[in-house]
């Protein structure tokens, strides 16, 4: 998006009466090459959302393709360090202006985890970024990824552990 489409989309937002927008902070537009971090598009998102006074739900999102062990961004590693370290930089980045964090999107849904296990392995994805981002930023708020099948998965992170892994449900 351009800046004055940002800032005409900010402005209208703002004319609305939001105060809060969620956001996608793609792994693959931030470091589409490994090691090579772009944050560009989102400093300038950043930037007028804050000067606007609206605050961001940052969604740390979906694998890059050189990451993802079948080449496609629905499918997390079994190695979540990669993963960790985009979501640890990008938290640095922005600390202090973002203070509310997603871990991914919709883990019980196949379009956007696959393959579906229960939500095992979201469950241990969580556990291995929530302490990593606590760390960086220890007053941010992160919610589990938001839920698409209700109650039945709201069960399921608890039983495979979650609670401790994040500071707000989100479904």
């Amino acid at each position: 998006p351009t800046q004055k489409s940002i800032e005409r989309s900010v402005g209208l937002m703002k004319k609305a009466g939001v105060s809060m927008v969620r956001m996608d902070f793609l792994w693959q537009d931030i470091e589409p090459v490994q090691g090579r971090l772009d944050f560009s598009k989102y400093d300038r998102i950043v930037d007028i959302l804050s000067e606007n006074d609206i605050r961001i739900l940052g969604a740390l999102s979906y694998h890059t393709d050189w990451a993802s062990p079948t080449g496609a961004w629905n499918v997390p590693a079994k190695d979540h360090s990669l993963f960790i370290n985009y979501c640890t930089q990008v938290v640095k980045r922005y600390k202090g202006r973002v203070n509310h964090w997603e871990i991914w999107n919709e883990p019980d849904s196949r379009v956007y985890w696959e393959p579906q296990d229960d939500l095992k392995g979201y469950v241990e994805l969580l556990k291995n970024v929530y302490p990593a981002i606590k760390q960086i930023d220890p007053g941010c708020f992160i919610l589990n990824g938001g839920l698409a099948e209700g109650l039945a998965s709201v069960n399921k992170l608890y039983d495979n552990g979650a609670k401790d892994y994040f500071d707000i449900m989100n479904i």
